[in-house]
């Protein structure tokens, strides 16, 4: 059906009282800018409310009236929105018509969007549609302290105020083009049919990343994505585990934001922020069915919690917490460019064994870009192709997304992977473990057959002295002998025993 008005506004008018004479309330400031932006999205809308304040039963009845051909409603929920018979009473009766065909629910998305002003413990008030139903944060929190999104807090809250808007535009946007198909015929995608490679799991976080997140979901949205949870997570810890391990099922990639908070704890035995849950759920999901991961967490990142500082040093070094995860310690375009990679269908594979057709095996000798002018890497790959091997190398040049594609299709197609530890830090090493360790995982008909650490002598460092202390079959001690006496009896002998198995 056609709706004659596109978006209601509903809300508290002590939401658009001036804080000076002669000013613009905050409301009408939110109306005008949600009227430009939707302008620009969507094409010319109707985004009307009620200018004026309510005395009678006659005049919400005018107001209801225009329900029917109304396509969507907006909130603006503060603890004034919740206190207001008014309000309340348009919220219910809005999501009670729009029950009607096509339905309130349109491939998950609600057509009663929320603006939430100031966060607001209990939403009983609002009908159960709506209570569970995620919103539009319009505050950030300064510290210790919230304050809302208002253009007359200056230039730098304008801004965001602006941002804010303009992500809710998009999804207005979004949604008013889906009634559109609906009316014409088109069928609209049913979120039990979203597949799974389009769905992601971007978890709660702590408050401290929100802003990343709410940049992460839009850039999603944007690209057609799925992002789950929809709606609020349940905050009894049982529930709250049954509904993300529900939730994980359906998706491709789970993307965890950690930070420096603990983070809002489910009510539950065990104590554990939902920041950890989540993780701890998704890591158990990764290792049942393949699930990507990917966890952000700057480096540096430290804790006044105990608890959270733990969790901290567990994603750091612990196999187990950061299982199937990559683990990025850079800001956020570097996650972006992860979370595209992880979601881009892999290009068709390189030709086996290099694609020279010799059938040689294929060696990825990996090393840090200051060793690539060491006289003794020079040399061991020299010798490692004079032995026949088809050698690889890791990509410099190019954009991250770029070198990191390179990487991961070489540790795809190669039957051994030689770890030139030189002038790469602890950091980098551990990275590069982790990659190696997911690749020897893998499926299909080629496998990685073998994994070396060249322990280089220059320059040593205490973490060199431990891999080697640790030990291990194919940790090769560079510090004495000829590269190529070392060469031929730690890599080219076990390589030819075991790709002639």
């Amino acid at each position: 059906m056609k709706f004659r008005n596109h978006v209601f506004i509903s809300y508290a008018h002590d939401n658009n009282r001036p804080v000076e004479e002669g000013a613009r309330g905050w409301v009408e400031c939110f109306h005008g800018a949600l009227d430009a932006f939707l302008g620009r999205r969507y094409g010319k809308a109707r985004v009307w409310r009620d200018e004026r304040l309510r005395g009678n039963d006659d005049f919400s009845a005018e107001i209801y009236a225009q329900f029917p051909d109304t396509a969507l409603m907006v909130s603006v929920i503060s603890p004034s929105y919740l206190k207001s018979e008014w309000c309340r009473a348009e919220a219910d009766r809005f999501c009670t018509i729009a029950e009607q065909p096509p339905g309130l629910v349109i491939e998950n998305k609600m057509r009663a969007f929320k603006v939430i002003l100031e966060p607001v413990a209990d939403q009983t008030p609002l009908p159960p549609a709506m209570r569970d139903a995620l919103g539009f944060e319009f505050f950030v929190r300064e510290g210790s302290k919230l304050r809302e999104l208002d253009p007359v807090f200056g230039p730098e809250m304008r801004a965001k105020f602006h941002l804010a808007v303009a992500d809710l535009a998009g999804e207005i946007a979004d949604l008013l083009r889906k009634l559109e198909d609906l009316d014409s015929g088109a069928a609209v995608e049913q979120s039990a049919s979203v597949p799974a490679e389009r769905t992601v799991y971007l978890a709660e976080c702590s408050f401290d990343r929100r802003e990343d997140r709410k940049a992460l979901n839009a850039e999603l949205r944007a690209r057609n994505f799925r992002v789950l949870p929809e709606r609020e997570l349940p905050r009894d810890e049982a529930e709250y585990r049954a509904e993300v391990s529900r939730l994980l099922e359906q998706c491709a990639l789970s993307v965890h934001l950690v930070g420096g908070v603990l983070g809002s704890v489910p009510d539950g035995p065990s104590g554990r922020s939902g920041v950890m849950i989540q993780n701890e759920l998704a890591a158990a999901r990764s290792a049942a069915a393949a699930l990507k991961r990917v966890i952000s967490l700057p480096a540096g990142t430290r804790s006044e919690s105990a608890e959270q500082q733990a969790f901290i040093e567990a994603i750091e070094r612990d196999a187990q917490t950061q299982f199937g995860a990559e683990v990025i310690s850079a800001g956020l375009e570097t996650v972006k460019t992860a979370v595209q990679a992880a979601l881009t269908p892999k290009p068709p594979s390189l030709p086996p064994l290099g694609g020279d057709g010799s059938g040689a095996p294929a060696i990825y000798v990996i090393f840090d870009a200051k060793d690539r002018k060491d006289e003794a890497l020079l040399r061991l790959r020299k010798h490692l192709q004079g032995q026949g091997f088809v050698l690889r190398k890791p990509a410099f040049e190019g954009t991250a997304e770029e070198v990191r594609l390179t990487h991961e299709q070489h540790l795809t197609e190669s039957d051994a992977v030689v770890i030139y530890y030189g002038a790469g830090t602890d950091a980098w090493k551990l990275s590069i473990d982790r990659d190696v360790e997911k690749a020897k995982g893998r499926g299909g008909d080629r496998r990685l057959r073998a994994v070396f650490h060249w322990i280089a002598p220059l320059p040593w460092t205490d973490d060199k002295g431990d891999v080697i202390d640790l030990g291990g079959e194919r940790v090769v001690d560079a510090r004495g002998g000829e590269v190529e006496r070392l060469a031929d009896g730690n890599i080219v002998q076990v390589l030819r025993m075991e790709t002639s198995r």
